[in-house]
């Protein structure tokens, strides 16, 4: 059957896939005896098939394959990580920083409620890298926001206000994607907070739809 899913289609390999998971942890010790031998698109479809079996085989590291050339090899060993506390957070800190950004998504995913400490410190960083989308950086910023630390809320102000003018103090910075998602992320975890309360006051007398849905969308999340 490896030799099966070699020569298969997609939807074939789908398909045994799953009969092969479903065969249980007998099967790991099999498909992990190929992985060194595996061509990059073969080596993608075992990991998929170790990822589904309830517990890997003693000799399989997932940590071999986080740094592999192929980005759908790096995707599938970081669903894995994923899947253990032991190993989650390393494998989000270092996913976050992936050049593959469908593989970034997957691990902001995975950190949105509880992001770790040097993936905080590595989305500030991709915050203004241009080579990453938009939307990933807006969605960077509010992953960024749950990690309850005082550079986490001096960063999100940061991000939300403008330059000073002289007599009149700071405004609310330029409207964008990740600077709405900054005011998300205080709104959402930050709200009581003494650097944040004034923020979000100057932000509520906006009359601007989208800033004033940014304060309010997660309104009691806390």
């Amino acid at each position: 059957m490896l030799d099966a899913i070699e020569n298969s289609d997609d939807r074939t390999a789908s398909s045994l896939i799953d009969i092969l998971a479903g065969m249980g942890v007998e099967v790991g010790g099999f498909i992990t005896s190929r992985l060194a031998s595996a061509r990059w698109p073969l080596l993608r479809t075992f990991l998929a098939v170790l990822g589904r079996l309830p517990e890997w085989p003693a000799e399989f590291q997932p940590r071999d394959y986080v740094r592999h050339p192929d980005n759908a090899v790096r995707r599938e060993a970081l669903r894995i990580l994923l899947k253990s506390p032991g190993s989650r957070d390393e494998a989000i800190t270092q996913a976050v920083s992936d050049p593959d950004e469908r593989l970034v998504r997957l691990a902001l995913g995975a950190a949105m409620n509880n992001c770790p400490s040097q993936a905080a410190q590595a989305l500030m960083a991709r915050a203004s890298d241009e080579g990453l989308s938009q939307d990933l950086r807006a969605l960077g910023v509010h992953v960024l926001a749950s990690y309850k630390s005082p550079q986490t809320v001096r960063w999100l102000v940061d991000r939300t206000l403008g330059r000073k003018r002289f007599f009149f103090g700071r405004q609310l910075a330029a409207k964008s994607p990740e600077m709405l998602a900054a005011l998300s992320g205080l709104a959402a975890h930050w709200r009581n907070d003494s650097l944040a309360a004034p923020v979000l006051t100057l932000a509520g007398r906006s009359n601007d739809p989208e800033i004033v849905d940014a304060i309010a969308v997660r309104r009691g999340s806390e």
